[in-house]
């Protein structure tokens, strides 16, 4: 099955850089709840911790 928000994919890079900005917190630990894209584009640029939930498990396998 398609990921039907693939068309928001390039927006992730620029919310992770606002979240960043506005909340400037780099170290420590992340838990992203849901498809991982957001939290992926934050371990780019931070040295969080990163971990990551979905209810569907194969969204996690990679």
């Amino acid at each position: 099955m398609a990921n039907p928000f693939m068309y928001l994919l390039p927006v992730h890079p620029m919310i992770a850089k606002q979240i960043l900005d506005d909340y400037k917190i780099a170290d420590g630990k992340c838990l992203d709840i849901g498809n991982g894209y957001l939290g992926l584009e934050l371990s780019k640029i931070t040295n969080l911790g990163m971990f990551f939930v979905d209810i569907n498990p194969d969204a996690l396998q990679g």
